[in-house]
């Protein structure tokens, strides 16, 4: 009888259905973090946690989200590979929201410091996250959906540009004016000679034009095969505009 017990607990261990408990649980962290570290961000007498939930509990989160969706994707599980990269998706959404009211709040230049690193860190997340929510829209034949994804990551590299020349052009003004000022790039150490300074910034600025331009090769790139995927004449136009 006992035997024939364990016979049957292993017949139902085998049978639980494991991705739906992932992402059961991802959800639950999600919906968590929703409940808790949202009243710690909106309260000015919890500033650690508040901190605490933008550096280390949202990012982390989607990290996983990230990393779940990209195993179910690899194993053909696309409709669990969609919830989690949905989950993801939202919970940087809330990352990015909150980390730009803050930026717009803090006084601080530290501060402003870890938020502009921080921001930098979850929208590559985010791209990574709509490239391969697209993969897997178009292996389920949704291509204007997957071809948004795309749109949404042409977004999300536009405005790193635009920051990263934001960043240049503070850069200048702030040498010229004598004020204090931090950088976000981690190529960029601190200097005291303003030369040596204006140099580092121009190398760096060189550098993410370059990432820049190779990014948008490698999404053009992507966008053309997504389109000759069984083009329609529409598509045709748009292949001709890459």
């Amino acid at each position: 009888s006992t035997n024939e017990d364990d016979a049957s607990t292993q017949a139902d261990n085998s049978s639980v259905d494991w991705p739906t408990i992932v992402l059961k649980h991802l959800d639950a962290a999600k919906n968590f973090i929703d409940e808790h570290c949202n009243e710690a961000l909106n309260d000015e007498g919890k500033s650690a946690l508040k901190y605490a939930a933008l550096q280390r509990f949202l990012p982390q989160l989607a990290r996983l989200c990230l990393k779940q969706g990209s195993h179910f994707a690899e194993i053909g599980m696309n409709e669990h590979a969609m919830k989690a990269l949905n989950i993801d998706l939202t919970v940087t959404n809330s990352c990015l929201a909150n980390i730009k009211e803050e930026k717009g709040r803090t006084e601080k230049k530290n501060e402003a410091q870890m938020l502009q690193n921080l921001e930098a860190d979850i929208v590559v997340i985010s791209i990574e996250s709509f490239y391969l929510l697209s993969t897997v829209l178009q292996s389920l034949g949704e291509k204007q959906d997957a071809l948004g994804c795309l749109d949404q990551v042409e977004i999300y590299m536009n405005e790193k540009h635009e920051r990263d020349e934001e960043l240049h052009g503070n850069t200048m003004s702030d040498l010229g004016s004598g004020n204090d000022f931090v950088f976000s790039e981690d190529a960029i150490g601190p200097a005291k000679d303003k030369a040596d300074i204006k140099n580092r910034s121009q190398t760096a600025l060189t550098k993410s034009r370059h990432i820049h331009s190779r990014e948008k090769a490698i999404l053009s790139s992507r966008k053309i095969q997504l389109l000759n995927d069984n083009p329609s004449k529409e598509d045709e136009r748009c292949i001709d505009d890459q």
